[in-house]
Parts: structure tokens; C-alpha cells; sequence
């Protein structure tokens, strides 16, 4: 990324810092801009690309002057800048430190920062709304929280995951450079915009890390986990996908993106896989010495039977009733083998 980036949705070219702050304040960020050395006011020229995206807003800018900006703590949102040429001079509660382009910095909601910019600073900002976030994290959990999530200040660019979190801003904005794209359609909107905070959940450093941490294992989030047992306590029900949804406890966007990347099928999908498998189960058992193949469907919750046959024959290669004579003979067998045994 660099100076072009965004160029489609330029604002201000050649601007002086003091129009390029105002711009911000209106649609971006509440602040104060202060000059420090030469080269402000109408000798310097900046310039602002921005544009609105989903929930999040992109700005891609330069003051060409070095400028104090000192950020209110009233801020409802979360910023993350991306310093693309030059350095940025961070003043935080917590202490001091420079971003510089090998690093990543994300200011919290509520958060008073100071910013010192370099004359050659050129920085992306993606401003992802409050409330977006909150909600994000409580679908990805499963759960509400009991405080706000905090990001961790700083991160390098050279860390797991952070990389993977910058290119997918990167991609954004190529999207957006492309006046044939349909990312702004609603449903690949959302994806993108996903995609986004779910790599700021798990790249950048924040307080529900651990939580986070956890659920990326091979398992699976909470939520899929929930859906599973319901599924798994209900096969003889008329179970919806619905009923489904309501069981995990998110979104059926998320449900259906954590079936599709833990377990490779849908929600439904993955229902009637476990029903065939439970019908299995009980066409082998030996513990009924009389199934029919009209029990086991209703069993499983799939009572009409020439439906059961023909999914049932697709996934295991066999038909129910080739299942179970084999079980039968196996049965017979064991029986013939215990009356030899008895005899002799």
C-alpha cells in the first residue's frame, strides 16, 4: 500500500492540514491539530483519500507537514493505522512508543492518544465502528461479555497473523480501487467485513485473547460445539434449520461459516450426516436381534424410507437392507458357533 491507495475515493488533493483535519473531524475522528516545525499552513500539501465500507471507513492520507493531532477520549470507535512511508510518534496513558511501516498500531475506544507525524508520513486508517466490534465478539464467543474488548497498542507486521490481518485490508481496498467489483453488495460486504475483525480477533493482542485462543482449536468455536450436541440429543425430532440457529447461539451466517471451515458441510449437512451415521450404528448393533429398517429411519428421524435408502446408499455404498443381512449373518454365525461350542 501507498499513496495511491483509495486513489478512486481521493477528497482532498494538494490540501493544507489544517482543511485535511477538518474533513477528519466531520467524518473520521474528533481531534485538535497543532503544527510543530515548518512547512505547515498553505506551503504544505497533503492530500485524503476516504470512502465508507459496510461498518468501516478507510482514509488514506498525508498532512505533508508535522502536525500534532491530539485525539479526544471520547472516541466511540477503533482505529487501526498503517504507516506507509515515514514514522508516527505515539503518546499514550501507557507510555510512548514510534510505529513506524514494519508495524501495526490500534488505538481502543475511549482511549486519549496523541499522534506526531513526520512531514513524509503517509498513513491508512480503517475506523471500525464501536458497536460492530461488540457484536462481532459476542458471536464469536457465544456469549455476551462482561467489558469492552482492549487491543493491545502495538503490533509488528512480522508477527503471526498480523500479516494476514494487513493483507486482508490491502485486498479490501483493491476491491474498492475496482470500479467492477461487487464487494459493495450486501452479502459479499458482511464476508469481507468478517473477514476483516476476525483477523483483528486473532492477530492483534486484546483482552478475551485467551478465550479467542481457545476456540480456534481443531474443535471449533463454542457455538459449533452447541449446535453439534443439539443436533447429536435430537436426531429423532423434526429439527429445522432454525431450531438449529437458535440452539448455538449466533447468527446462522456464523454457524454456517463455522460448519463450512471446522467440519466442510452446512448446518443440515451435517444433521443427516449424523442421522446415517446413527442409522448405521443401529443396523450393526447386536443388541436388537430384530431391527427393521422402517425402525432404525424413525429411529434417526427419517422416517420416509425411500429417502433414507437413497442417502444411505450414496454415503455408505450399500443400502440399509445390505447393512443389515450382513449384520444378521454375523449374527447367525455366532449363534451357530456357541451351539458347537455347547455341544461339544
Amino acid at each position: 500500500m501507498d499513496a495511491s491507495t483509495l486513489r478512486r475515493h481521493a477528497v482532498l488533493r494538494c490540501a493544507s492540514p489544517d482543511t485535511i483535519s477538518e474533513f477528519i473531524n466531520r467524518r473520521l475522528a474528533q481531534h485538535q491539530i497543532k503544527f510543530h516545525g515548518h512547512g505547515h499552513g498553505e506551503q504544505a500539501c497533503g492530500y485524503l483519500n476516504h470512502t465508507r465500507f459496510q461498518n468501516i471507513s478507510l482514509a488514506n492520507l498525508g498532512f505533508g507537514a508535522e502536525v500534532l493531532i491530539d485525539g479526544a477520549q471520547s472516541l466511540d470507535d477503533y482505529y487501526l493505522q498503517i504507516v506507509m512511508a515515514g514514522k508516527l510518534d505515539v503518546m499514550l496513558a501507557e507510555g510512548s512508543f514510534t510505529v513506524g511501516p514494519q508495524s501495526v498500531l490500534v488505538i481502543n475506544q475511549r482511549q486519549h492518544v496523541q499522534l506526531n507525524h513526520s512531514p513524509d508520513c503517509r498513513k491508512l486508517i480503517v475506523r471500525v465502528g464501536r458497536d460492530t466490534v461488540s457484536q462481532h465478539l459476542v458471536q464469536f464467543l457465544g456469549r455476551t461479555t462482561a467489558r469492552p474488548i482492549e487491543f493491545s497498542p502495538f503490533v509488528p507486521i512480522d508477527q503471526p497473523r498480523v500479516g494476514s490481518m494487513v493483507r486482508t485490508i490491502e485486498h479490501i481496498c483493491l476491491e474498492l480501487e475496482d470500479p467492477f467489483s461487487n464487494i459493495h453488495t450486501s452479502s459479499l460486504a458482511r464476508s469481507f467485513e468478517d473477514m476483516l475483525i476476525d483477523t483483528l480477533f486473532t492477530a492483534v493482542p486484546h483482552t478475551y485473547m485467551n478465550r479467542v485462543c481457545e476456540m480456534l482449536g481443531e474443535s471449533g468455536p463454542e457455538y459449533l460445539l452447541r449446535a453439534e450436541r443439539y443436533i447429536t440429543n435430537h436426531l429423532q425430532n423434526d429439527v429445522t434449520l432454525d431450531d438449529i440457529v437458535k440452539a448455538s447461539g449466533t447468527s446462522e451466517r456464523n454457524l454456517y461459516k463455522a460448519f463450512k471451515t471446522y467440519r466442510s458441510c452446512t448446518p443440515v449437512g451435517h444433521l443427516k450426516v449424523a442421522r446415517l451415521r446413527q442409522a448405521r450404528l443401529e443396523l450393526e448393533s447386536f443388541r436388537n436381534p430384530t431391527p427393521t429398517i422402517a425402525e432404525v429411519a424413525m429411529k434417526v428421524g427419517m422416517p420416509h424410507l425411500g429417502n433414507f435408502a437413497g442417502d444411505y446408499r450414496q454415503f455408505y455404498g450399500e443400502l440399509p437392507s445390505q447393512t443389515l443381512r450382513r449384520r444378521n449373518i454375523a449374527l447367525a454365525s455366532m449363534a451357530s458357533s456357541k451351539r458347537e461350542a455347547a455341544g461339544g
